[in-house]
């Protein structure tokens, strides 16, 4: 028989030359369920990955990662006198340096002497100056107050994204004060060092006239549980998007093996 004047039916009396019909389209069939098995997969990697992203661009954001727009250092350790800076991570207008300064004098009533403002570098080659503003003022806290004021200076300063304070204070400070806090205005985080205090903060918007910032950590915070509870929410709608995904794929999968299970059936 010439190979060449087969037809389509007769390949079953030639499994040696031809591949019987029903395996071709069992074969078919495979490779479709293979195709959508894969893009399924990848959907749903797709999701996890955003799942994972979200998470760690909501949560996982450690304090300190950014470049504060300004340094504010106050070395409460001598008795006889507190000195106080602000520092620029560059040279900025000295009429912005002086407004600043007398916002934080009047938001936190610190009398201040030897005041200075200046551009300089930390560099022997001079490269990358900053502005500072320096005073020295007879007291910023109480030894037996156990909190360190931040509220004042954040108010002072929330014209700026990106605040840190930093206090330096004597060995026998006995700290009770404000740790991690956020509500609607602001993200606080605090690092705790050998007698330093680091508070991060981020002005999330500048539309207050008051904080009221708690003197030490509370039980619960509102706010903060309201961020988080948004957060889990995002999760949990993303996590809702990957299983719909995956069921839309599976439905594709199992619609188009149906219609080749019947395509086969139709041939054989």
């Amino acid at each position: 028989m010439d190979r060449m004047s087969l037809r389509s039916t007769d390949c079953v009396h030639l499994p040696r030359l031809v591949p019987p019909c029903e395996e071709l389209c069992v074969m078919r069939t495979i490779r479709r369920m293979r195709d959508h098995l894969y893009a399924t997969a990848l959907l749903i990697t797709l999701a996890l990955t955003l799942i994972i992203s979200t998470n760690a661009s909501a949560v996982n954001d450690p304090p300190g990662t950014r470049m504060p727009d300004v340094l504010v250092w106050v070395d409460a350790r001598n008795p006889g006198g507190h000195w106080v800076s602000l520092t620029y991570p560059k040279v900025v207008p000295k009429s912005q340096a002086e407004d600043h300064l007398g916002r934080l004098l009047q938001e936190t009533g610190w009398a201040a002497s030897n005041i200075t403002i200046s551009d300089g570098s930390v560099m022997k080659s001079g490269d990358n100056p900053m502005t500072s503003a320096e005073f020295v003022t007879p007291s910023v806290l109480q030894p037996d107050a156990g909190h360190l004021p931040i509220e004042p200076i954040i108010k002072a300063l929330k014209d700026l994204k990106n605040i840190e304070i930093q206090y330096l204070v004597s060995p026998t400070f006995q700290f009770t004060g404000l740790s991690d806090y956020e509500n609607r205005y602001v993200k606080i985080g605090l690092e705790r060092g050998n007698n330093t205090y680091r508070y991060i903060v981020l002005v999330k918007s500048s539309n207050f006239e008051s904080l009221d910032l708690p003197a030490s950590d509370a039980p619960e915070q509102p706010a903060g549980d309201s961020g988080r509870s948004s957060r889990q929410a995002v999760r949990v709608l993303v996590i809702m998007l990957a299983l719909v995904t995956a069921a839309l794929a599976f439905v594709i999968t199992a619609k188009f093996t149906r219609k080749g299970g019947r395509g086969t059936g139709r041939r054989s």
